[in-house]
C-alpha cells in the first residue's frame, strides 16, 4: 500500500497485491494484472476484480478479499486458515491484541508502523512525527480503517522502469586497473589439445555488499555478521592480520555493512585502520594520505579507493563509494599459509571452511562464528530466503539493472569468457533488494564485477554511461561474568575487545580502543555459551555443535577426537561423489556446483582422458531431454560402457544392450537402482532425474567429463575435452557432447521470470528446505543452493510433472543431510508421498518407508548381503523379512526362503529350482538348491552348420579338395583336453577338464622379411583381424612390351604375337584370369600396344589403347561396354590418369596397373599361394623367393607350346597371327 499526503490529508494512492503468482496493482486511474492494463470486471487464475463508481474489490480463491474506496480506506478480509500466519500493519491474526508489544515492552504507533515501512528502490521514506489519534469512542470501525489510523505515513514508492530514466551512477569510471592476473594457465595447442603450465597468479579475496565473501580459492558464501572478524592472517598471526568490522545497518538482521578494515603488521607494531568514512588511523593516530613507511604504503589513487601495499605479500584495495567493500590480493608465496574468512589459499575450494579446531564447517554461519575476535558478540545464525520476494518493485528495479551484467550484447560482455557474471548478478540482486538505499548497493555490486574483470586483465570502459553515481546505563552481567567500564579503566585498557574465548585464545588482539561490556574474569575464557571456563575445559565446536574434551565424531571417513580446543583426526583419503539432479544441476567430485541445460548426449564420466585417452576402460553418458518449455533439461537415459559391454538405465530399469549383466553388480535399494560398475566406482539412480556417482581415491586425476577431473582442485573442473581450462559453463558443457551434430546449449532465462504465475507456488513449496523440518541439518549442509535449485526446477516444470521436479529437488537436500549424519523424515501423505503399502499383500505389513535407508540386505541376487562401502543408506521402501524367509527376491518383491530364490544366469535371467538352464554345447544345466549345476556328456553335443543343427555322430557333408582327396565332415565330440582353437573376436578357446576356457589370442612376434623382388613387405592382418603379419607383395611386371619379371623375381624377354595367360588359377577359387594379347606388325607401325583381359567373377574387363589425334589413349571396356574412369561398383574400382589405368579387385586386394606396353599384376600371397600358372610364374611361393630346382625355372619362351624351355603357359587364343 502506498500512502501520501494530499493537501495535508492522508490518502491511499496505490495498492499492490501478490496473489499466488498474480500481481494486481490498483490505482485511481488503472488496474494492472501482471503488468497488463485490464478493464473491469476481470476474472482469471482464481482472481476476480470488480469496480463501482466509489470502490474497487479484489477477491481471490486463496481466501482473501480487499475493498478500497479509491481514497483513504482499505478493508481486508482473510480466511480462518490464515490464523497466526500473517504479518504487517494488520497484525498476526492470533486473536490477541498485542501488536504494540515488543518482547513485553510497549511500542508506539509510529515505531510499530516504521517496522513495516518499505522504501522504494530510489526513494528513502523519512520518519514523520505523528500526533496522537483521537479516540473514536464507540465507533470502533475506525480502528479497522488502515487509511485513517496512521496519517502521513509514506509506505511505498512506485517507479516506472520502462520510461523513467534512472540516475546514471556516482561519477565517472573509478575502477582501479591492475596488471593482468589471469586465472587460467598459459597454454600451447598441440594436436588439438591444450597443454598448459601453471603460473604464479596471486589469490584474490573480497568482502562485497557487507555480506558476500569470495575466498582466495574461489569459494563464494554469504553471512550477515555483527562483530569484528579475522578476514586473513598468516599461520601464527605474527606477520600480518586483516580484521573487518561488520555491523547491522538496517531494520532486519540480514542488512549488514562493512564499517572498518584493520591491518596489523608484525606483532601489532603497525596497525592501520580504515573507516567507511575514509578516515585512516595509523597506531590510533588520524593520518593524512599518502603515507609511506618501510613496511607499507597507503595512498588514495581515486576518490573511490584506498590502496594499502605491504612488504609481506598482501595488498588491500578498499572501496569507499558508494558503499565500503574490500579486495585483498595475496602473493603466491603465501599459498597454504593463510587462515580466516578468506580461507587457507591452497587451491582446494572444498576445505575453505576449515577452522582452528582442524575441521571443515558445513555452513557459512558456523565458519564465520569461529573467526570472531570478540567473545561478547553473539553467534550469528543462517538466514534463508530471497529479499527480492519482499518487494515486487525493488525486485523489478534490481532485475532491470543487475541483468545488464549478464547481457551478452551489453557493455560487460567482453569479460564474460574470463569472469563468469552469474554469481555477481545474484549478489547484485540480493544486495539491491536487501538494502534500504538500493541504488548504492546495486552500483557497488556492479563495480565489484568491473574490479574482477580488471584484475583478470579485461578493462570495462564506459560502463558508468549506461548504469550508475545507545549506551546502556548500569548493565547487569550473568554470573560469573563481570562488567568492564572503560570510563573508569586505566589508560591503554581494551575491555571486551581483547576478551579471550575458547575459539579466539590463539588469536593476537588488535585493539583500536576500549569497549565496555560483560566479560569473563582474568584467568577464565568465554566458552561461547555465556559461561566462563578454564582453558583445559574448553570444548570444540563443529557445525554449531559443541563437543567436550574426549568426545569423538565422524567427519566423512575420518574419526576426530576433541582435545585442547581442537580436533585430532585420522588422515584417510575419502571417497568423492558427483551428483546430477533436477533440471541440470551438477556437483563435481571436487565440489564445484554449476547448472547446465543441453539437449544432447554428454560424457558424464570416463577414464579416456588426456594423453591416456586410448587406455580407458569405462564411460558413462547421460542423455538430456527438455522437461519444460523454458529450455531446461533433465537427464532421461544413462548409458554405461564397460569394456565391450554396454548398458542403459532407462524406463525404471537397467537394460543390457551388449555383453553380459555379470559385468556389473546391480541392486535395488529403496527408490534407487545401485550399479557397481567396477571396484571403487558405484552409480546410484533414483529411476527419474537424479544420479549420483561415488568414486574411490584410486581414480584421482584419471577421470574427466562433466563430473570434473577429481584432482582435489575445483578451480580446474571446467576442463574441456581438449584439455583447456575455461570459465564459461556453456563452453565447458558443450565440449563434452557425444555427437558434434547436436546443437550447442545456450544460456536460458530464469524460468521463474518466464512463469511468474508459478514463482509464488514454487517458493512456498520449496520453503520446506529452509523450514523447521530440516532445521537440524542447516548447520551441517547449507540449504541455500538446494533451495535455489528447487525454486528454479519447480518453475521450469510447466508441462506436467511439477510435483516430481519439486520432490526430486527436496530429496537431493535430504540425501545430502543423510550423508552428513542427519536423518530427516520429510515426506508426508500430502507432500511428496511414497506409498510402500502398495507392495504389501492383503493383511500383511512387510513393507515400510525408511527416510535414510537400511543396512545392506540379503537378496536372491546377493545372498551374502555384502555391499560396496561406497553405497550410502538410500531412502525408499524396504521390507522387513522374517527369519524363516530371510532373502528378498528383487523380481517378485517378496521375502522368500533360500530354496525359493532359484538361480540367475550370466544374463541375469531367473530360473526356478528344477528348471533347465540354457547351457554351452555338450552340457546340460539345471537350477538346483545349490545354484546352477551343469553336467558334460558327448551325447549332448550338437553341431550347427549354415543354420542347420546336427546331432552327435551325424554326417554333415562329403566333398573333395580338388586334388583327388576326399573330405568328410562329421559332428563329433568337442575335442580333447588341452586342445585349442580360434573362438573368434581375437580369442582362443582351450578345452580344459571338460570346460572351455577363453583367453585373448596371443600373437607371435612379427619380423619384417627382406623381399627378393626388392619391394617392401606389407603389414597384413589375418582373416579375423587379430594378429597382423608381414607379407612380400608378389608382383609380376612387363615393360617395353617384351621384358618380363615373374612373381618369384625371374626375368626374361619374350616378344611373340598371340594371346597368353599371364595369370591363371590351378584350382579355381576366385575365378581370376589375366590374359595378354599382342598383335603387332613392326614393319607397318611402331604402335604395338598390349591388350589385357581380366576376368573376375561375372566381370570381364579389357584394358587397351587406341590412337586419338595421333596420341595413344587408354580405353577400358567392362562387359563389352566402354566406361570412363573413375568407375566403381561393389567388386571393381577403376581409376585413370593421363597414361596409367589402375584396376582394383577390392575384395581380394588384387591390383593391375596398365599403360599400354607396360603393366604389372599385384596379388596377395595369402590368397594365391601355390595356385597360379602362366607367364607370370608357375606358383606363388612364401616371400616370392626363387625356387632352387629347375622344375619351375622359367626360361626364355619362344612360343606358347614350347614345354621344353619354360613352364607350360596355356594359351588363351590358339589362333595366333
Amino acid at each position: 500500500m502506498r500512502r501520501r499526503l494530499v493537501n495535508n490529508i492522508p490518502t491511499i494512492s496505490k495498492i499492490i497485491m501478490m496473489l499466488e503468482g498474480s500481481e494486481v496493482e490498483l490505482s485511481n486511474n488503472s488496474v494492472l494484472v501482471n503488468g497488463k492494463m485490464e478493464s473491469l470486471p476481470f476474472s482469471k487464475s482464481g482472481v476476480t476484480v470488480k469496480g463501482t463508481a466509489s470502490s474497487i474489490s479484489v477477491e481471490a480463491n486463496l481466501g482473501i478479499k480487499a475493498i478500497w474506496n479509491l481514497d483513504d480506506s482499505l478493508d481486508i478480509e482473510i480466511d480462518e486458515k490464515y490464523r497466526t500466519q500473517t504479518c504487517g500493519l494488520c497484525g498476526n491474526f492470533d486473536g490477541i491484541s498485542n501488536e504494540f508489544l515488543n518482547d513485553g515492552t510497549p511500542v508506539s504507533v509510529v515505531d510499530y508502523a516504521e517496522t513495516w515501512k518499505i522504501n522504494g528502490p530510489t526513494e528513502y521514506c523519512e520518519e514523520t512525527d505523528i500526533n496522537p489519534v483521537p479516540s473514536c469512542g464507540d465507533k470502533r470501525i475506525c480502528n479497522r480503517k488502515v487509511g485513517g489510523s496512521i496519517p502521513g505515513l509514506s509506505v511505498l514508492v512506485v517507479v516506472s522502469l520502462g520510461n523513467t530514466p534512472y540516475p546514471p551512477g556516482f561519477g565517472p569510471d573509478g575502477a582501479i586497473r591492475q596488471p593482468r592476473l589471469s586465472q587460467s594457465a598459459p597454454g600451447v595447442c598441440e594436436s588439438g589439445q591444450w597443454s598448459c603450465t601453471e603460473t604464479n597468479c596471486p589469490g584474490i579475496c573480497s568482502v562485497k555488499g557487507g555480506a558476500h565473501v569470495n575466498t582466495f580459492d574461489g569459494k563464494v558464501y554469504t553471512f550477515h555478521g555483527d562483530c569484528s572478524y579475522v578476514l586473513a592472517k598468516d599461520s601464527n598471526g605474527l606477520s600480518y592480520t586483516v580484521l573487518v568490522d561488520l555491523v547491522k545497518c538496517g531494520l532486519s538482521d540480514t542488512k549488514t555493512c562493512l564499517r572498518t578494515v584493520t591491518l596489523a603488521l608484525g606483532s601489532n607494531s603497525v596497525v592501520v585502520k580504515v573507516q567507511a568514512s575514509g578516515q585512516v588511523y595509523v597506531n590510533q593516530i588520524n593520518s593524512q594520505l599518502p603515507l609511506f613507511t618501510a613496511d607499507l604504503r597507503v595512498f588514495k589513487p581515486s576518490s573511490f579507493y584506498i590502496l594499502v601495499s605491504t612488504t609481506v605479500g598482501i595488498q588491500l584495495m578498499i572501496q569507499l563509494s558508494p558503499i565500503m567493500q574490500l579486495f585483498i590480493s595475496a602473493d603466491r608465496s603465501l599459498t597454504g599459509t593463510t587462515s580466516g574468512l578468506c580461507g587457507n589459499f591452497n587451491d582446494i575450494m572444498s576445505d575453505d571452511f576449515r577452522v582452528t579446531s582442524g575441521l571443515v564447517e558445513g555452513t557459512a554461519a558456523a565458519f564465520a562464528n569461529a573467526w570472531k575476535t570478540r567473545a561478547s558478540c553473539p553467534d550469528i545464525i543462517s538466514h534463508f530466503g530471497d529479499p527480492c520476494n519482499n518487494n515486487i518493485l525493488t525486485e523489478k528495479y534490481a532485475d532491470f539493472w543487475c541483468s545488464k551484467l549478464t547481457d551478452p550484447e551489453g557493455v560487460f560482455a567482453p569479460c564474460h569468457a574470463v569472469v563468469s557474471p552469474s554469481t555477481y548478478k545474484d549478489n547484485c540482486m540480493y544486495d539491491t533488494c536487501n538494502c534500504e538505499k538500493s541504488e548504492d548497493c546495486m552500483c557497488a555490486a556492479v563495480s565489484s564485477y568491473v574490479y574482477a574483470c580488471s584484475a583478470a586483465g579485461v578493462h570495462i570502459s564506459g560502463w558508468r554511461k549506461t548504469i550508475c553515481g545507545l549506551p546502556l546505563g548500569s548493565p547487569q552481567c550473568e554470573y560469573p561474568m563481570v562488567y568492564f567500564d572503560c570510563s573508569t579503566a586505566q589508560p591503554g585498557a581494551t575491555g571486551t575487545e581483547c576478551q579471550k574465548s575458547c575459539s579466539t585464545a590463539d588469536m593476537a588482539c588488535i585493539h583500536t580502543g576500549c569497549t565496555s561490556g560483560c566479560m569473563c574474569p582474568d584467568g577464565l575464557l568465554s566458552d561461547g555459551a555465556g559461561g566462563c571456563v578454564n582453558e583445559t575445559s574448553c570444548p570444540c565446536v563443529h557445525n554449531g555443535q559443541v563437543y567436550q574434551p574426549g568426545e569423538t565424531l565422524t567427519v566423512d571417513c575420518n574419526t576426530c577426537s576433541c582435545s585442547g580446543r581442537k580436533f585430532t583426526c585420522t588422515n584417510e583419503t575419502c571417497d568423492a561423489v558427483c551428483g546430477i539432479y533436477g533440471d541440470g544441476h551438477y556437483v563435481t567430485f571436487d565440489d564445484k556446483r554449476f547448472d547446465f541445460s543441453g539437449q544432447c548426449e554428454y560424457t558424464l564420466l570416463q577414464d579416456f582422458c588426456g594423453t591416456y585417452n586410448g587406455n580407458g576402460s569405462f564411460r558413462i553418458i547421460t542423455e538430456n531431454v527438455p522437461c519444460g518449455t523454458t529450455g531446461t533439461t533433465c537427464s532421461k537415459t544413462i548409458k554405461i560402457f564397460l569394456g565391450d559391454n554396454e548398458f542403459q538405465l532407462k524406463d525404471d530399469n537397467l537394460q543390457v544392450v551388449k555383453g553380459t549383466i555379470q559385468a556389473l553388480q546391480v541392486q535395488k535399494m529403496g527408490i534407487y537402482i545401485v550399479v557397481t560398475i567396477k571396484p571403487g566406482l558405484v552409480l546410484m539412480w533414483d529411476q527419474k532425474t537424479s544420479l549420483f556417482i561415488t568414486i574411490s581415491p584410486q581414480f584421482q586425476g584419471q577421470v574427466c567429463g562433466l563430473c570434473g577431473n577429481y584432482d582435489g582442485n575445483s578451480k580446474n573442473d571446467f576442463t574441456t575435452r581438449s584439455q583447456e581450462i575455461v570459465a564459461d559453463v556453456l563452453q565447458f558443457g558443450n565440449s563434452w557432447k557425444v555427437s558434434s551434430s547436436c546443437p550447442s546449449a545456450e544460456l536460458i532465462s530464469d524460468p521463474c521470470a518466464s512463469n511468474r504465475y508459478r514463482a509464488a507456488w514454487s517458493q512456498k513449496q520449496c520453503s520446506i528446505i529452509t523450514s523447521v523440518t530440516f532445521q537440524s541439518c542447516h548447520s551441517k549442509v547449507d540449504p541455500g543452493p538446494y533451495f535455489d535449485s528447487c525454486v528454479r526446477d519447480s518453475c521450469a516444470c510447466d508441462t506436467g510433472g511439477d510435483c516430481e521436479c519439486l520432490c526430486t529437488a527436496v530429496a537431493a537436500y535430504a540425501k545430502a543431510c543423510n550423508e552428513a549424519g542427519t536423518c530427516i523424515a520429510w515426506r508426508t501423505p500430502k507432500f511428496c508421498p511414497i506409498f510402500c503399502d502398495y507392495y504389501n499383500s492383503p493383511g500383511e505389513c512387510e513393507w515400510h518407508y525408511k527416510p535414510c535407508g537400511a543396512n545392506c540386505m540379503k537378496t536372491c541376487r546377493n545372498p551374502s548381503g555384502n555391499c560396496s562401502s561406497l553405497i550410502t543408506n538410500l531412502e525408499g521402501c524396504y521390507p522387513q523379512c522374517p527369519p524363516n524367509q530371510p532373502y528378498f527376491d528383487e523380481d517378485t518383491m517378496k521375502c522368500v526362503s533360500g530354496d525359493q530364490c532359484g538361480c540367475y544366469d550370466d544374463q541375469g535371467n531367473h530360473y526356478n529350482v528344477g528348471e533347465k538352464v540354457p547351457s554351452e554345447n555338450c552340457y546340460t544345466c539345471l537350477c538346483t538348491m545349490s545354484g546352477i549345476q551343469c553336467n558334460y556328456s558327448v551325447n549332448y553335443c550338437t553341431c550347427i552348420i549354415n543354420g542347420k543343427m546336427y546331432n552327435y555322430g551325424d554326417n554333415i557333408y562329403n566333398t573333395t579338395d580338388g586334388l583327388g582327396n576326399c573330405i568328410t565332415a562329421e559332428c563329433a565330440e568337442n575335442g580333447i583336453n588341452g586342445e585349442s582353437w580360434d573362438a573368434g573376436n581375437c580369442t582362443t578357446a582351450t578345452c580344459i577338464n571338460g570346460k572351455i576356457i577363453t583367453m585373448p589370442t596371443v600373437c607371435p612376434t612379427m619380423q619384417q622379411p627382406i623381399c627378393t623382388n626388392g619391394r617392401s613387405a606389407a603389414k597384413i592382418s589375418d582373416d579375423d583381424g587379430c594378429c597382423p603379419h608381414y607379407e612380400c607383395r608378389c608382383v609380376c611386371s612387363v615393360w617395353c612390351g617384351s621384358h618380363y619379371l615373374t612373381f618369384d623375381g625371374e626375368s626374361y624377354n619374350f616378344n611373340e604375337n598371340c594371346s597368353y595367360y599371364l595369370v591363371k588359377e590351378i584350382i579355381a577359387k576366385y575365378n581370376l584370369t589375366v590374359v595378354v594379347n599382342r598383335d603387332c606388325d613392326p614393319s607397318s607401325s611402331t604402335f604395338c600396344p598390349k591388350v589385357l583381359t581380366v576376368t573376375y567373377k561375372s566381370f570381364k574387363v579389357v584394358l587397351t589403347q587406341l590412337m586419338s589425334s595421333g596420341i595413344p589413349t587408354n580405353v577400358v571396356f567392362v562387359n563389352q561396354q566402354k566406361i570412363y574412369p573413375a568407375y566403381s561398383n561393389s567388386v571393381l574400382r577403376i581409376t585413370s590418369t593421363d597414361i596409367i589405368t589402375t584396376l582394383e579387385l577390392q575384395d581380394i586386394s588384387a591390383k593391375i596397373v596398365y599403360s599400354g606396353s607396360s603393366f604389372s599384376i599385384d596379388l596377395p600371397y595369402s590368397l594365391f599361394e601355390g595356385n597360379t600358372e602362366g607367364q607370370c610364374g608357375g606358383k606363388l611361393l612364401r616371400h616370392c623367393r626363387r625356387v632352387a630346382g629347375p622344375t619351375y625355372t622359367l626360361r626364355y619362351p619362344h612360343n606358347p607350346t614350347n614345354t621344353q624351355n619354360h613352364i607350360k603357359a596355356p594359351t588363351f587364343n590358339t589362333t595366333c597371327l
